[in-house]
């Protein structure tokens, strides 16, 4: 039965840093960053891929970002006696940089995106407005889907577009029920149960639609950017 890993990257937060280095320091980082491994299915599949250095992204996004030693993408996939060179699919289910950040390390995968998402990073103006930087796609190796669409058995992915407009989430069939990690249509669990649009959505009303069209889907929801993900080692 296939299993849902959550593999923690790093914190972030908040978005408009202090200049002043005692006051960066002292700027607390507790909003996660997650990518997913997904076990027992036909080919090595991860969901987006990482943070990224920590240093960069204080530099050119202004985000405080942390990350305890082991916590690297690499690090993370020794505990299944992997390398980012052995996965062979990854899905991302938008392009901003903060799931985008290690793409590099996955130097043999495929990589999954709307075709609505790429155009529209390809185009977007400053990385820390937009949350699209080219340099974390521009070198890489796109199949692109319009809307929903079969990944392999058991996975599909389903178009959710609202916090960006190309946006999509990827569902898993266990013999539990269908998993579902959300990629930022579901921010945090709160979100989830007070039926409110993503943080930093293009389109609150589109992103909202998506939010439903979710809660129709799945059984189990795994919001990205939420601690209590981290509470189980595998879904379901």
């Amino acid at each position: 039965m296939p299993r849902v890993y959550p593999l923690l990257m790093g914190l972030l937060g908040p978005d408009s840093l202090p200049e002043d280095p005692e006051e960066r320091a002292q700027q607390k980082a507790d909003t996660p960053g997650i990518v997913f491994y997904i076990e027992g299915v036909s080919e090595l599949i991860m969901v987006d891929a990482g943070l990224g250095d920590t240093k960069l992204i204080e530099k050119k996004y202004s985000w405080k970002a942390v990350r305890e030693p082991g916590r690297t993408l690499r690090e993370s996939l020794t505990k299944f006696g992997l390398k980012p060179e052995d996965v062979e699919t990854v899905i991302i289910t938008h392009l901003h940089w903060d799931h985008m950040g290690e793409a590099e390390e996955f130097r043999n995968a495929i990589f999954i995106v709307q075709e609505r998402e790429l155009e529209a990073a390809s185009v977007a103006g400053d990385p820390a407005i937009s949350g699209y930087d080219p340099w974390t796609f521009e070198r890489l190796d796109f199949n692109t889907v319009n809307g929903d669409a079969r990944i392999a058995k058991d996975i599909r992915v389903v178009f959710t577009p609202g916090h960006t407009v190309g946006h999509q989430s990827v569902v898993v069939t266990t013999g539990k029920g269908r998993v579902v990690v959300a990629g930022d249509a579901v921010f945090t669990y709160g979100q989830w149960e007070e039926n409110l649009p993503a943080p930093f959505s293009v389109d609150e009303e589109q992103s909202l639609k998506s939010l439903y069209r979710l809660k129709r889907i799945a059984d189990v929801i795994i919001p990205s950017h939420d601690m209590r993900v981290l509470g189980r080692e595998y879904y379901p």
